[in-house]
């Protein structure tokens, strides 16, 4: 890990409160208060600036940041020229891959690039290297859970569409799914499930299923997850015999903890009763949209 020195060049700057020992060169956030100090160790303290003039030794003091700066910095020597520069810890940067410890999710944001190496001949050994920092705004990723399990009645069949998906004929029936959270992701801003009925017959008021929503970090057991969510049981929304509709189940995503980058997101859906016979569900898909850096 390493801190920038020497700016070189910078974009718009903007002038903002800081927390305390904040210098030249961290990559830093806005709490909506003041500014702190970024760690690869939490999805919610990501890099969003990085800090070009000032700094903070007190609280409250006003330091200049900006999303696009270089640097120069004598002290470091071995980057690779032209490879990617990645948050790490205390505001630093590093250009080796940041491998999670148990239990210690590890965010995978890429701040930059190395532009020139000490390592090189045209290299100036009084700089050491030079650095790009660019910090770009964040982005959208939509994630497809996986099938890893179903219960024993719990079948796939074909809509008369074409369309496959799986089958909820009796109550209790159950379907497991999967994902893997984005290296970079910070936030699960929707998640939607693609359904529909068992051919001919609509889906009524009464047929109701539920939601349970777990993560599993890095050497730890589904049981002992510290991240739950769910949706109790609701009624499937009501639709047309044949009709494909997505519906929102964004509120047993919204838990606090659920994105773990790089680690494993389970939800399970379960049929609780159905309003007469052949009141079916059948899931198509579902899919998760992460907000990635």
């Amino acid at each position: 890990m390493a801190v920038l020195a020497t700016v070189r060049a910078c974009g718009e700057k903007i002038n903002l409160p800081a927390t305390a020992a904040i210098k030249i060169g961290q990559l830093v956030y806005y709490d909506g208060t003041r500014l702190v100090v970024s760690t690869n160790t939490s999805p919610t303290s990501r890099a969003e600036y990085v800090v070009v003039a000032g700094r903070a030794d007190v609280t409250d003091e006003i330091v200049a940041v900006a999303k696009w700066a270089i640097f120069d910095d004598a002290d470091l020597t071995t980057y690779t020229e032209s490879g990617p520069l990645y948050l790490d810890t205390a505001g630093g940067i590093t250009q080796t891959w940041p491998v999670r410890a148990a239990n210690v999710p590890k965010l995978r944001q890429i701040v930059g690039r190395c532009i020139t190496s000490a390592a090189t001949a045209e290299a100036n050994a009084a700089v050491g290297a030079r650095y790009e920092i660019r910090i770009p705004d964040p982005r959208q990723q939509v994630v497809v859970m996986g099938v890893t399990k179903l219960t024993a009645t719990t079948a796939l069949v074909q809509l008369d569409s074409g369309f496959y998906g799986y089958d909820f004929p009796a109550a209790s029936d159950a379907l497991d799914l999967i994902a893997v959270v984005p290296p970079d992701a910070i936030a699960i801003v929707a998640a939607e499930v693609w359904h529909a009925d068992e051919g001919d017959t609509a889906i009524a008021t009464g047929t109701t299923w539920k939601f349970d929503v777990r993560i599993v970090e890095h050497s730890d057991a589904w049981d002992l997850a510290a991240h739950t969510d769910a949706i109790a049981a609701a009624d499937v929304p009501t639709s047309t015999a044949d009709d494909i509709v997505v519906t929102s189940i964004m509120t047993g995503f919204d838990g606090t903890g659920l994105v773990q980058p790089g680690g494993l997101i389970s939800l399970t859906i379960t049929k609780v009763a159905e309003a007469a016979i052949n009141q079916d569900p059948i899931v198509i898909g579902v899919a998760l949209t992460f907000l990635c850096v």
